[in-house]
């Protein structure tokens, strides 16, 4: 979502890098056709059997992506020389020529991640109305503060936390919201509610549309990361 609304105004790279691959997924139907996404993806690419831009696809003249794919679950294991900083190897050489870098990463902590950390100036945390998802958030934000420590990251900036899947006409949800509110500085009181419209694009990998609410939810989320919009309007 955050990538079609930044290529709305910037140039931007978007790159998955969970081994998972659903944003490589929704973004198929783009490039299966060209490709064989089993040896062209990130994983070759941090092993150093496929140039960079081999796998790249531009998705409009603002929006490139990069997929993942299943084999990527084998880097982790691997024991490769400078390891943890293969993605921004890869990567320095073309900063220039996008405005935004923006990573999908996996939720837990692991070699990928902390790639994605080695060059990330900003992480946005996606997280449900849940009680796991706040102990989930706390170990995972202890985890990436010792990495950017012991790493000495000198240009990371900040944290932004969005809570997704908000329901109105749930109490421990609006509850749960103004938690987050108080716990955490980073929280960012910007509700993305829960919605059939935004599961139908993602089942049927239809383009968001500027009309449906979870846009312009995104929208003000995309803001903030940009410095537009403060970090306390709700």
């Amino acid at each position: 979502m955050l990538g079609f609304i930044f290529s709305k105004k910037y140039k931007t790279l978007l790159i998955d890098i969970d081994s998972q691959a659903s944003v490589t997924s929704y973004f198929l139907p783009y490039f299966e056709n060209k490709i064989d996404i089993r040896e062209y993806n990130i994983y070759e690419v941090l092993k150093s059997k496929k140039s960079f831009m081999s796998i790249v696809h531009e998705i409009t003249d603002n929006l490139h992506f990069a997929p993942s794919h299943i084999k990527l679950s084998q880097f982790s294991g691997e024991n490769i020389i400078g390891q943890e900083y293969k993605l921004k190897t890869i990567l320095t050489p073309y900063f220039d020529d996008y405005d935004y870098i923006l990573i999908d990463t996996p939720p837990s902590v692991n070699k990928e991640l902390i790639n994605s950390l080695m060059i990330a100036t900003k992480v946005v945390i996606p997280l449900p109305a849940e009680l796991w998802a706040i102990e989930s958030y706390d170990i995972l934000k202890s985890k990436m503060q010792e990495i950017i420590s012991a790493y000495q990251k000198q240009d990371f900036k900040s944290y932004y936390v969005i809570q997704t899947l908000y329901e109105e006409n749930r109490k421990i949800k609006k509850e749960f919201f103004y938690s987050l509110q108080k716990l955490y500085q980073e929280y960012v009181p910007i509700k993305i509610h829960r919605s059939v419209a935004i599961q139908k694009m993602i089942t049927y990998r239809l383009e968001p549309q500027e009309s449906e609410r979870y846009y312009n939810e995104y929208l003000k989320v995309a803001e903030v990361i940009e410095g537009v919009e403060n970090i306390k309007t709700t």
